[in-house]
């Protein structure tokens, strides 16, 4: 008989290749009560050892069958901070979210806004879609510059579910930038026509 009662897993740091990944996905799905999954800065070197941003070997989409095996009603919260993800690589993350009980999400200190704004365009995708239960998403630390956190804020307002939105630690720019993102809240906060 296995222990199925495990209601939190933490492996933060350990440097997680495909095989780790695809054993995890079993223990994920065999689990109904596991309500959340830290895996901070999980993804894996060639070397075994945990990435530390742009050195990631481990193919982000190893990753996005462990979110979908969990069993529906179950995982909660999901933390995925510190690994290095980029726009592609969230791609997979919108199929994994959807119909999910996923209510926390932690993206920080990645590299969504890095490059292209690939990643505020999917982040941006995910908050606007009805078939997540989001209702706390961390994205700060990402290098979102003043136009990608206006487009996020812009699927913020949309989004019926969520509470709290943390986007710290990004480099908006001056404090023009700031009031910039503090109007667009305003508009936010005040405007009574949103979902």
């Amino acid at each position: 008989e296995h222990n199925t009662s495990i209601k939190r897993l933490t492996l933060h740091g350990l440097g997680l290749g495909p095989a780790e990944l695809a054993v995890l996905g079993r223990f994920v799905s065999g689990n109904p009560s596991l309500r959340i999954l830290a895996l901070r800065g999980c993804l894996g070197r060639a070397d075994g050892h945990p990435s530390r941003g742009r050195d990631r070997v481990t193919d982000v989409d190893h990753l996005w069958p462990v979110v979908r095996s969990s069993p529906s009603a179950a995982l909660e919260y999901l933390d995925l901070s510190s690994n290095g993800l980029t726009g592609s690589d969230l791609s997979g993350l919108h199929g994994a979210l959807r119909g999910s009980s996923v209510r926390f999400l932690d993206l920080s200190s990645n590299d969504l806004g890095g490059g292209d704004n690939r990643g505020i365009a999917v982040l941006a995708d995910i908050l606007v879609r009805d078939d997540t239960r989001l209702q706390d998403v961390k994205a700060g630390d990402n290098g979102i510059d003043l136009p990608g956190a206006l487009s996020l804020l812009e699927s913020v307002r949309r989004n019926s579910t969520l509470r709290r939105f943390d986007l710290g630690e990004n480099p908006f720019g001056t404090r023009d930038g700031w009031t910039a993102v503090l109007r667009r809240l305003s508009d936010i906060v005040c405007d009574t026509s949103s979902p």
